[in-house]
Order: C-alpha cells, then sequence, then structure tokens
C-alpha cells in the first residue's frame, strides 16, 4: 500500500475513535479492544488490506487464548466458577455476531467462532452445581440452611428460569426459612379494649396486617388466636403495652376584647361630596375550652424459646383539643372577620369522648411503632 494511502486511513481511524466518549488513552488498552474497533470500522466501510491482516492475526490469536482453559477461576465455587466461565465469553461472542452481520467483516474472518454453545453448557452445569448445593443446605432441615438454600436455588432459577423443579424447591425453602411471628392483645393498661369504646384490639389486627405487607422476607405476622387455630410454631413474640393514658380535664379561660373602627355613614352636600365616618365599638368575649392528653405504647419484641429481646423501646403521643366560642355587646359592624367565624361557631361544649381521645393518642403512638419496627428490627 502506498504510504500516503496508509496515511490517510491513520487519520481517517484517528478521527473516527477520537470522537468515542471512550477516553483515547483507553483506546488501544488490549488486544481486545483492537479486534472490537476493528470491527466496527469495517462496519463503517473503513478497511485496509495491512489493518485487515492484523485483524486477523490479532483475532485468530484471541479466540485460540479464548478456546484455552486457564487458572485464573480457582479460588471460586464450582457454580460460580462456570458462570465466571460464561462472562468471559461474552466478547468473543459479540464479535461473532458483529462479523456475522457484517459482509465485509465476514469476507475477512468466513469462518468466525461461535462460543454460544459452551456459554450455555457453562449456564447449564452453573445451574446445576447451584441447584445440587441448595439441596444440601435443605437436607439439614433448619432455618439457618434453607436461608442458604434458598439463595443457591434463586441463582439457579436466575441462570435457567424453571431449571428442573427449582420453583418448588424456592417453595419449600421459603417456608422453612420463615419466622413466625405472633402478635400478643394490646395490655391497654390492665383494662379491655372495650373499656375504651373499641370493638376489637385494632392495633393487635393492624399491626399483624401492616407488618404483613412489609418487606420482611424471612417473617410473617399472626394474632395469637391465628397462631393457635392453624397450630403454628412461633419463633418471636410482639408484646404491646399501654403503659400511659392521661385524658386531661377541660379548662376554660375567658377574655373579652374592645373592637372599634370607622364606618361611612353618608356624604357631604359639597360638590365633589366627601365621605362623613362615624365611629362604631363593640366588645367581644371568647372564651377557650381547652383539654391536653397524653399516652405512651411500649413494645418489647423477643425470642419465644430464650426469651432474649430483640426490641424494646417506649412510643409517646400528645393530643390537645381545644374549642373557642364566643359573644359580643355593641355594634355589629366593629367586629373582625375572625371575630365574626367564632361568633358562629356551635355553643355546645361538644368534648371529645374517651374513645375519640384514645383512638388519635393510640394511632399516633402506633405510628411511630410500626415505623420504627420497619426500619430497624430484624426477625432473626
Amino acid at each position: 500500500m502506498k504510504p500516503l494511502r496508509l496515511l490517510l486511513f491513520l487519520g481517517t481511524m484517528f478521527f473516527f475513535f477520537s470522537c468515542k466518549t471512550v477516553p483515547k488513552k483507553n483506546v488501544y488498552s488490549s488486544e481486545e479492544t483492537q479486534i472490537s474497533e476493528y470491527l466496527a470500522a469495517l462496519r463503517k466501510n473503513i478497511h485496509i488490506d495491512e489493518i485487515d491482516g492484523r485483524l486477523v492475526t490479532l483475532y485468530e490469536k484471541k479466540i485460540l487464548e479464548y478456546k484455552t482453559e486457564n487458572d485464573s477461576f480457582l479460588n471460586l465455587s464450582v457454580g460460580d466458577k462456570y458462570m465466571a466461565k460464561a462472562e468471559r465469553l461474552k466478547l468473543p461472542l459479540s464479535w461473532y455476531n458483529d462479523i456475522i452481520t457484517n459482509k465485509a467483516a465476514l469476507k475477512i474472518i468466513p469462518n468466525p467462532w461461535d462460543p454460544s454453545s459452551l456459554i450455555s453448557n457453562y449456564k447449564n452445569n452453573a445451574a446445576s452445581e447451584f441447584y445440587k448445593q441448595g439441596l444440601e443446605y435443605l437436607n439439614y432441615n433448619n432455618r439457618a440452611y434453607a436461608n442458604k438454600a434458598l439463595i443457591e436455588f434463586t441463582k439457579a432459577d436466575k441462570i435457567i428460569p424453571g431449571f428442573m423443579d427449582v420453583k418448588q424447591k424456592i417453595s419449600e425453602a421459603q417456608k422453612l426459612s420463615i419466622y413466625n411471628v405472633v402478635v400478643k392483645p394490646v395490655n391497654y393498661n390492665n383494662n379491655s379494649f372495650n373499656y375504651w369504646g373499641f370493638q376489637n384490639d385494632f392495633v393487635q389486627d393492624k399491626m399483624v396486617r401492616d407488618l404483613n405487607l412489609s418487606s420482611y422476607r424471612n417473617a410473617r405476622f399472626f394474632t395469637d388466636w391465628e397462631a393457635t387455630s392453624r397450630r403454628i410454631q412461633i419463633d418471636k413474640i410482639v408484646e404491646i403495652n399501654l403503659v400511659t393514658f392521661y385524658m386531661g380535664p377541660v379548662s376554660s379561660e375567658t377574655k373579652s376584647y374592645q373592637r372599634s373602627t370607622q364606618v361611612q355613614v353618608g356624604s357631604t352636600q359639597s360638590i365633589p361630596s366627601k365621605p362623613v365616618y362615624q365611629t362604631v365599638t363593640a366588645t367581644i368575649t371568647i372564651t377557650s375550652r381547652t383539654m391536653r392528653s397524653n399516652a405512651a405504647l411500649e413494645c418489647r419484641i423477643y425470642d419465644r424459646v430464650n426469651s432474649s429481646n430483640i426490641f424494646f423501646d417506649r412510643f409517646p403521643g400528645n393530643y390537645t383539643w381545644q374549642n373557642q366560642t364566643a359573644k359580643f355587646v355593641g355594634d355589629k359592624r366593629a367586629l373582625t372577620q375572625e371575630d365574626l367565624r367564632l361568633l358562629n361557631n356551635s355553643q355546645s361544649q361538644n368534648y371529645p369522648s374517651r374513645n375519640d381521645v384514645a383512638t388519635k393518642l393510640i394511632n399516633d403512638c402506633y405510628f411511630l411503632l410500626l415505623s420504627r419496627i420497619k426500619t430497624g428490627v430484624q426477625f432473626y
């Protein structure tokens, strides 16, 4: 090839690769990279005999290396070793696909190596190894090894979905790996929930439902009645006590305020006319009725066998009820918009019931408790 033609080609190649997002220092970092870039150039119809010959030489050299087993995966487990071998062949597989879909490249390399069947064999062997390891763990028939089995079966299923009966084995491992947790009825300060006006223990039912809807992969939650009736072996227990409940008295405070403003009552006879104002006054009396209450839920989560705590904390709640009414004497036109709003309030004293206060307080405590369990408790 004439030197000028080669120089023009190299200039074109430099422009082509310098436009790529890959830093220039990595363009020719390896022979594999050069092969990929030569194939990309061929797809752009950029090829010269000397460069084409270089591609053939590099390709044959690297394919021979890929076909030769190496010992770079000695420290891996058998299944991981097969997956590493399959991963290693992704690049020659991409070369194969590039070549067979590019006439120019296929003309230069008419018999490219297709590693797809070898990759498939490696993946099948990997899935088989993960599956066998999962069976070994599952045969221990305990929770700790069931979790390990679940990991191995999941790997096999990810490599080859539905491999053998892996779906069934995953289900078996999941059932064996799950912690069963019972949520006991709330101790409402040594009173039944009926005392507070509740139709049932809504905290117990709500916690069981909310925790089962959470992202606990290895735990299922039951009421004590469910666990007993279904003969479920319990691993962990959740106890909740209403340790504080204070419903404060209603206190009243009355204050009177003077209001005055100017209102237009007419106009002068002059030309032009001017507005005539009159000062009007009123006295408004505002009565504020306030009730402050508080409560606290205490939660303990412990192991059924050895009674060791995995969680213990207290969660407070506060509730302030307030109602304001008003009356006035004088000229209503002197009152503010807020005064008028208070005048429209009902004069009746609709104090909240014990049920209303208890529901509000316990809900506030409960949501703090639930958030803390979700973010800070693992049931194992």
